[in-house]
């Protein structure tokens, strides 16, 4: 949007260029001609003149040129509403036209080349970037008046007039002119861009914000087939979804560990993105418990909003330039910031994902300014995914709507159970529609029911099965099911202590520790290098370096998250 400012600038500085390229500005009196009725004044007091003189020529040719400056007038006037002075310019430079053939000739055909400024009216009352090319008009008028004050001006003008004015401009030629311009606009909007575009990258790069598009990616690929749908349908989720600023402003989507809460949030996430709605989110993790400040949110959600809304980007750059100590560092401020870009947007979701993994201090004073934004702000929508803990039900049990997952995820379970048995039999040496097929489908299909919700547990149990490497290892362990999340750790930390050899369950126990010890998520490579050092060595042995996948060694309690190895779930370390 174009800033009024910004254009009364714009013809300032024409009118600064134009009197400055004029060689003697102080001769010409601009105050007093202010309207094209004293231009048909002045032209009428010529013709007298010429009249009497016996040099009388056709002055009604320039009005057409007329017509089209008045027009142009009334148009800057209406929609640019620039200072009178600016305007009087228009018909002060126009009394100083001589009568000379090729002069007016050149006029007339001026007058053809410029627009019905009246014919693009609604133009300019729909697009309010055309007052930069309104501007570029102003501009083209004045140098034309400059150049002709300054060629009259000058002495001895009438001996070499034949030789130095142009024989022939044409409309060609104006438009060449034209075509320059619009080319000259172009290269300052693409440099301008360009210029807020570097701005903006070094603003990121002061803040480093934490952004979240890499984890959507991570656990949208890993989500299993037809799966998750569901909640798309959901009567709840799908009031919360819509625009309507009254419908439920804040869900709460609360379950059981393990139960694909996060999975839930980026569905609805991908959907709200698909959709082209404005949407920011956040996946918090246990690793962030004690790291995670309220104000690295805030800048985050800031972030994402901007990279949608350019046009919102000069409100930070004004925090940046002039308050950068409390951008960086008081949240009062910059949540003042994110609320008033909020309000200049609709409907704004925002989405956090594990609540319940961070700090309790500082997760309850994030949940305090999120609720406080929803009640002051009437087009934010709040969607928050987290155990039922007791301070986050004290804070949401009266304002939020409560969505339970693991009450209504068990077709979802039986379809991933269903999913992994069909990849898993595809891998192995059993004859498809066999009786022992036919078992395996059996013996699977009670996990569902005992996961009691928890896809997490569905997930350790299906892959302590595939481990399996007969039918009667299979069948046994398919018998005698864990209960709970517990008891699958349990065996899982059991067939580690038991079945690994002693170099084998001394590496395991190694990669449990500094996993479950370390502030920070670990690259493989730093693990493994981890792993060499023992107590009382004194050198560097690179030999020691483990031929094993550490993961695979683990089981399925960790896994490969990016370039990082963590646990599956941060219950393990709980």
């Amino acid at each position: 949007m174009s800033n009024p400012q910004q254009i009364q600038g714009a013809f300032e500085a024409a009118i600064k260029d134009f009197l400055d390229n004029l060689t003697d500005k102080d001769h010409y009196d601009f105050s007093k001609i202010r309207s094209v009725d004293d231009v048909y004044d002045e032209t009428d007091r010529i013709q007298t003149l010429q009249g009497s003189k016996g040099t009388l020529r056709n002055l009604n040719r320039i009005k057409p040129y007329l017509h089209r400056i008045s027009e142009y007038s009334s148009v800057i006037e209406t929609f640019v509403q620039v200072k009178p002075d600016f305007l009087s310019l228009l018909w002060i430079s126009s009394t100083y036209i001589k009568s000379f053939d090729k002069l007016l000739d050149m006029t007339a055909r001026l007058a053809d080349a410029l627009p019905q400024f009246k014919v693009y009216e609604e133009l300019f009352q729909k697009n309010a970037r055309i007052t930069h090319v309104l501007c570029l008009f102003y501009k083209d008028i004045l140098d034309f008046y400059a150049i002709n004050l300054n060629f009259f001006k000058a002495k001895g003008w009438k001996i070499f007039f034949e030789s130095l004015w142009p024989s022939e401009v044409t409309v060609a030629d104006i438009s060449e002119a034209f075509a320059a311009r619009s080319l000259a606009l172009k290269e300052y909007e693409n440099n301008r861009n360009f210029r807020e575009q570097q701005e903006f990258d070094s603003m990121k790069a002061s803040l480093a914000p934490r952004l979240y598009d890499i984890d959507l990616e991570q656990i949208l690929e890993s989500r299993s087939r037809n799966t998750w749908k569901w909640i798309l349908d959901e009567s709840m989720v799908q009031e919360w979804s819509s625009l309507d600023k009254d419908r439920a402003p804040i869900l709460w989507l609360s379950g059981i560990p393990g139960a694909g809460k996060t999975h839930l949030a980026a569905s609805i996430i991908e959907n709200r993105m698909e959709s082209k709605r404005n949407a920011v989110f956040v996946f918090m993790k246990y690793q962030d418990g004690e790291t995670i400040r309220r104000i690295d949110v805030y800048h985050s959600f800031i972030f994402q909003l901007l990279f949608d809304h350019e046009s919102l980007r000069p409100a930070l750059q004004a925090a940046y330039k002039n308050n950068y100590r409390q951008l960086s560092s008081s949240v009062a401020f910059v949540l003042s910031l994110l609320r008033n870009m909020f309000e200049c947007v609709k409907t704004m979701h925002i989405v956090i994902d594990g609540l319940d993994e961070i700090n309790q201090a500082e997760r309850y004073v994030l949940l305090r300014d999120l609720v406080d934004l929803c009640d002051t702000c009437s087009n934010v929508k709040l969607l928050l995914c987290s155990r039922k803990d007791s301070d986050i039900s004290r804070l949401l049990r009266k304002k939020a709507k409560i969505l339970v997952v693991d009450r209504q995820n068990t077709p979802d379970i039986e379809c991933y159970v269903y999913n992994m048995t069909n990849e898993w039999i595809g891998t192995v040496n059993i004859d498809p529609l066999s009786s022992v097929e036919f078992e395996v489908w059996t013996l699977v299909k009670p996990i569902a029911t005992k996961s009691e919700g928890m896809f997490l547990y569905a997930r350790l149990v299906m892959v302590g099965l595939m481990g399996q490497p007969d039918l009667y290892n299979f069948r046994r362990e398919a018998h005698d099911l864990p209960n709970g999340l517990e008891e699958a750790y349990g065996r899982i930390i059991d067939r580690i202590k038991n079945t690994l050899s002693m170099s084998e369950r001394f590496t395991a126990e190694a990669v449990l520790k500094w996993i479950a010890c370390s502030k920070v998520l670990l690259r493989k490579e730093e693990l493994q290098q981890a792993i060499m050092i023992q107590q009382n060595d004194k050198k560097f042995d690179p030999d020691r370096k483990i031929f094993q996948d550490i993961v695979q060694l683990c089981g399925p309690i960790v896994e490969m998250q990016g370039i990082f190895i963590n646990f599956v779930h941060f219950t393990v370390k709980e």
